[in-house]
């Protein structure tokens, strides 16, 4: 049976998912357009904990 390790205990930093996935930051306001299209606002409980995340991603070591 496969083993569920939440991304934040697997992963650390965007940094390390960059590298450990091969992952390439855009700029490109068009990249999953389908992800900005007829979305639901998120509450503020959902901005909060996506502040949260945001910061622990880009400011870990």
């Amino acid at each position: 049976m496969a083993k569920i390790v939440a991304a934040t205990d697997a992963i650390q930093s965007l940094s390390e998912a960059e590298t450990r996935l091969g992952l390439r930051r855009t700029a490109d306001e068009n990249f999953f357009l389908e992800w900005q299209n007829d979305l639901p606002p998120l509450s503020t409980a959902e901005q909060e904990a996506l502040k949260v995340v945001w910061r622990r991603l880009l400011l870990a070591p």
